[in-house]
């Protein structure tokens, strides 16, 4: 509600988090545009409206950022440079709470680091 109220309607969405809020995204986007997605980091829909697809002849589309050479290709290179990633903080499962809260909310920087 409060992207739609502030901004209207969007041509593109493109989005890695999945879950519920496919409905909510679908329901942002103007008639005909596109919804792309590259993952599912908080799941699949339970439920998906698809009359709010057909309706609006909205296109979906699918993309892995690349083909299992590249994926590959990519960890080859993470190694060979010795890259770390960034990690905003490493949390104990006690935690796991209050570290899906931040990650929520967008105030990590980096990755959240939960060990079990």
């Amino acid at each position: 509600k409060h992207l739609k109220s502030k901004w209207g309607q969007m041509e593109l969405i493109v989005d890695s988090a999945g879950s519920d809020q496919w409905n909510a995204l679908l329901d942002l986007l103007k008639p005909g545009c596109k919804l792309v997605f590259y993952g599912a980091t908080l799941g699949h829909p339970s439920a998906l409206h698809l009359h709010k697809i057909f309706w609006k002849q909205l296109a979906i589309q699918g993309s892995t950022m690349g083909s299992p050479q590249d994926f590959a290709n990519m960890l080859e290179f993470v190694k060979s440079k010795k890259l770390i990633p960034t990690v905003d903080s490493i949390r104990s499962f006690s935690e796991i709470i209050s570290a899906f809260d931040q990650m929520k909310k967008g105030q990590q920087f980096g990755k959240l680091v939960v060990k079990f």
